[in-house]
């Protein structure tokens, strides 16, 4: 009865939302948008944003469109037009035209308002960054009906909202199109970019040139992807598909490129059927070694080749092509990449354009022998320059050395560059240092810092992409002694980081199924966090790679397979105060006593804060793990330190991974002792059982 009555508890939580982060309990208005109750008055950026907007409003009224058609408001998404969640410096009109630094928002400037729409983990550095002229109301790219609701509510009948159908997706447009069309609103699709329009120092997009990732590396050649590809395709009856995300085509064709600044891909479309293949890309990004490799000038007596063609060349091939189409596949939006846009969309058109997801997102997730090899490997050269880091900081504080949060990320962009095969970071590090540790995401400049020292918590978030795999890692330390509540909630992370871990689920689990296990700890507690508790994680590519995500109410969930990589990162944050964030990468691996079970394999390796660990919290089998993880970190960190001549940093290591005492435990009363472990397994089959 007693655990019944627990489960019961813990669902009605975690469904209602009871002790989710406390940070934004404004109520909106009838618009659904609140004012800024923190707002500084031109945002962090200066007042230049307002002129811009005021320069974007003077376009409304001008006959600048190729279809000449006014327009009452304009709609400026921070994707690009691949959709993608990380965008390079030129494309990033949404921070032009606002000073917000993500591009996870979409804005909305009308003739006497401007908006931006923007997810719960981002809606406090909207506050600090944007000026008091903007509201800002909760949203994602997934789900943008409360921008179209507001819209549709807010815009008088006859009014015209225009927007660059490159930047929206297909799905997304059409429906924003006949919401507008019903209440007498039309959406434009407009041909020139606004933004572009007024951007006047617009950075040059990259042209550095394009490179191929060799087989060492990718374990399958372009050839044996294509053909597997086209297979998929004609099982589905697809006369073709067109790839628009980077990442798959990057993937596809075995290339990289340096378009983004924490991403090695390249702007490129796909076009691709069962006779051709083509690149659509940048020309001067077009090595002889790209061609060599696409076999490109063989294509009279190679069944294997790509023709290549200019970028904005795809538009006018699509129209070429069409006609011998009768269905053609383009990618749906997912939880990381907004799939297929209207341009594209329109351009193959409705009669033969089919939204779908693409196969190529499946085929990637499912990491083959060689890249599974790869990510394990390179967790270990990551851990030296993390650790080395680590080591110089806290030798460099106990003499009374100058360290900032800027010097911490700087030193270990220059660590990791000394590793083998490392190319680029994976993600702009975190290194927040006291409350800045609770603004989720929060970045350091060159400009804006704060100083590092003994009396608070210091998150560091950060990775690295090298040829054979990629890196992801978030931990949290304090650096002198730490408060009880601190260690108890750095506990309860930790102790969702751990469940998570040992898991032990039945072939045909979701990802998503998974989120209530990471936040069990703390919603004990009656804390919660306001992200997800993990993404997939991809090989060389994308940090955040589709489809898998563990989220809390995804519509849409996926089913864990050997191969795939996915993070957990549980956290915590209390405004203004302090921020505690957990990450390890994990792989999904086949149950070595049972063949119809999955596990997880625990592939980050560095230490965790023992300072901040409340053991009688936990229970025996999270001590358990603990204790061998630690001793994995020695057993796998420890000789590459030695081997190369860290040894400071191998006396850091050690003296971070030492051993839980389990004596110190609590008597068997505690609920988050054996019960809280039974507790996951009857969460974890009821959630399976639907």
């Amino acid at each position: 009865h007693t655990h019944t009555t627990t489960m019961s508890f813990l669902l009605f939580v975690y469904i209602i939302g009871v002790g989710v982060y406390p940070g934004w309990s404004q109520q909106t208005d009838e618009g659904g948008t609140y004012p800024q109750s923190r707002c500084v008055e031109g945002g962090v950026s200066g007042g230049p944003r307002s002129e811009r907007v005021t320069r974007l409003r003077e376009l409304f009224g001008y006959r600048s469109t190729s279809r000449h058609h006014y327009v009452d408001a304009y709609v400026i998404p921070g994707w690009d037009e691949h959709q993608s969640e990380v965008v390079s410096a030129c494309d990033q009109r949404l921070n032009y035209i606002s000073g917000f630094s993500q591009s996870g928002g979409l804005a909305v400037v009308t003739k006497d308002q401007q908006v931006l729409w923007t997810s719960d983990q981002y809606l406090h550095q909207a506050e600090i960054e944007l000026s008091c002229e903007w509201g800002i109301s909760k949203g994602s790219r997934l789900d943008t009906s409360a921008v179209v609701d507001w819209l549709a509510e807010l815009m008088p009948v006859d009014s015209k909202v225009g927007a660059d159908p490159r930047l929206i997706d297909a799905a997304t447009w059409m429906m924003w199109e006949d919401k507008l069309r019903s209440v007498g609103v039309d959406l434009i699709p407009l041909k020139r970019n606004l933004i572009d329009e007024i951007w006047l120092d617009r950075p040059s997009c990259s042209r550095l040139p394009l490179y191929s990732l060799e087989t060492e590396y990718t374990g399958q050649t372009w050839e044996t992807k294509t053909d597997l590809l086209k297979k998929k395709l004609m099982k589905h009856n697809f006369d073709g598909i067109v790839v628009t995300a980077v990442d798959e085509v990057a993937w596809l064709l075995n290339l990289r490129g340096y378009d983004f600044k924490t991403n090695p891909l390249f702007k490129g479309y796909v076009l691709l059927d069962q006779n051709s293949i083509s690149l659509y890309v940048a020309q001067d990004k077009v090595t002889s070694e790209v061609k060599r490799h696409l076999n490109t000038d063989k294509c009279y007596m190679e069944s294997h080749c790509v023709r290549i063609y200019e970028y904005k060349d795809l538009f006018q091939s699509i129209k070429e092509q069409r006609k011998k189409w009768k269905r053609v596949l383009v990618p749906s939006k997912q939880v990381f990449t907004g799939g297929c846009n209207f341009a594209v969309y329109e351009a193959v058109g409705s009669d033969r354009a089919v939204i779908h997801p693409s196969p190529i997102m499946r085929m990637k997730s499912r990491k083959n022998p060689i890249q599974r090899e790869g990510m394990h490997r390179v967790q270990v050269r990551d851990a030296v320059a993390m650790c080395e880091v680590m080591a110089e900081l806290m030798e460099g504080l106990e003499v009374d050395e100058n360290w900032n949060e800027w010097k911490v990320a700087t030193r270990l962009r220059l660590k990791r560059n000394l590793q083998a095969e490392y190319m680029i970071q994976s993600r702009e590090t975190e290194v927040a240092f006291g409350p800045n540790s609770a603004l989720f995401s929060y970045r350091p400049t060159n400009m804006t810092f704060s100083k590092i020292d003994n009396t608070s918590i210091l998150l560091i978030g950060t990775g690295g992409h090298y040829r054979d795999g990629t890196t992801d890692i978030t931990r949290t330390y304090h650096l002198g002694k730490p408060s009880k509540e601190m260690k108890e909630v750095y506990t309860r992370v930790l102790m969702g980081l751990i469940d998570v871990s040992r898991s032990v689920f039945p072939a045909g689990m979701t990802d998503s199924q998974l989120d209530i296990v990471a936040r069990e700890p703390l919603l004990k507690a009656g804390k919660d966090y306001f992200h997800d508790s993990g993404h997939g994680v991809g090989a060389y590519s994308v940090l955040r790679e589709d489809p898998l995500a563990i989220r809390k109410g995804q519509k849409n969930s996926h089913e864990l397979s050997p191969g795939h990589f996915i993070t957990i990162g549980p956290g915590y944050y209390e405004p203004y105060n302090f921020g505690i964030r957990l990450e390890n990468i994990l792989e999904v691996v086949q149950n070595q006593t049972e063949e119809s079970l999955l596990n997880f394999r625990t592939v980050t390796l560095f230490p965790f804060d023992m300072n901040m660990i409340q053991a009688k919290l936990m229970t025996s089998d999270q001590i358990l793990w603990i204790n061998n993880y630690n001793a994995k970190v020695r057993q796998l960190i420890g000789p590459e330190l030695k081997l190369q001549g860290k040894i400071n940093a191998f006396h850091w290591m050690m003296s971070h991974t030492g051993h839980v005492n389990e004596r110190s435990l609590r008597s068997t009363s505690n609920p988050s002792s054996p019960e809280g472990l039974l507790l996951s397994v009857l969460l974890l089959l009821l959630l399976f059982s639907y």
